[in-house]
């Protein structure tokens, strides 16, 4: 009869192995006593990892663990030109020494200001603004202010026609003339001047009897009363 070639783990049952059937043989497998190859796919993993070599040429290029101050400020991309341009503490406190601390409400002197003391010189007080507007005359609302206030009002206004004598003048006067508007009567004299006067049927009457204009040589002889007979003599 042919031995059991099952396998348990990956072992082969048997007295090389080491695996008698036991379910679970590890305790069995004495250190180091068991070949890479006996291990399922134990190759193939350690295949698969770098080796010491390759580990060393791979950190090779790689930077140390970074502790606190340990990276020089060169390595770090244009930190050193970046600081280069940078006021130095120095440098700051001297810039600081000539400017104003924080101006708060109140605390700037008048005089610190350029031109403020002067200038606040030609301004009024309030007592002087008060004293100016006491002299003065309050709003002027509309019918508040008295005509005697107004230089010339009063006699302007004597001088200038009531309403009732404007009223009285304009009824007086003739409303205004349209045309066709005015009767031929009260124009003077109208009537008895185009009396006078001839119609248009007396001027067309008197026109029809008499010669046309007599341009150059255009009236013949015959016309002129004996002027046939005495150019014959």
């Amino acid at each position: 009869m042919f031995a059991d070639t099952s396998t348990h783990g990956g072992l082969v049952e048997g007295p090389t192995t080491g695996y008698l059937g036991a379910s679970d043989p590890s305790p069995l497998i004495g250190v180091g006593a068991l070949a890479i190859a006996q291990v399922s796919q134990l190759q193939n993993q350690i295949d698969s990892k770098a080796d010491a070599a390759q580990t060393t040429a791979a950190l090779a290029g790689k930077e140390a663990t970074i502790a606190e101050g340990s990276l020089s400020q060169s390595k770090v991309t244009n930190l050193v030109a970046s600081l280069g341009a940078k006021a130095l503490q120095a440098d700051l406190i001297s810039g600081l020494a000539g400017k104003e601390p924080t101006i708060t409400d109140g605390s700037l002197s008048q005089s610190k200001v350029s031109g403020l003391t002067s200038a606040l010189l030609g301004k009024a007080s309030t007592q002087q603004l008060a004293d100016a507007i006491a002299t003065r005359e309050p709003t002027i609302g509309e019918g508040s202010l008295s005509q005697s206030k107004v230089s010339g009002l009063t006699s302007a206004l004597l001088a200038k026609a009531s309403t009732q004598q404007l009223t009285d003048a304009i009824a007086t006067r003739e409303p205004t003339i349209v045309e066709n508007g005015l009767n031929q009567s009260k124009v003077q004299n109208l009537t008895s001047t185009l009396l006078a006067k001839a119609s248009t049927q007396q001027l067309a009457d008197a026109i029809a009897t008499r010669e046309p204009t007599i341009g150059e040589e255009s009236l013949s002889q015959s016309i002129v009363q004996n002027l046939t007979s005495a150019l014959a003599g």
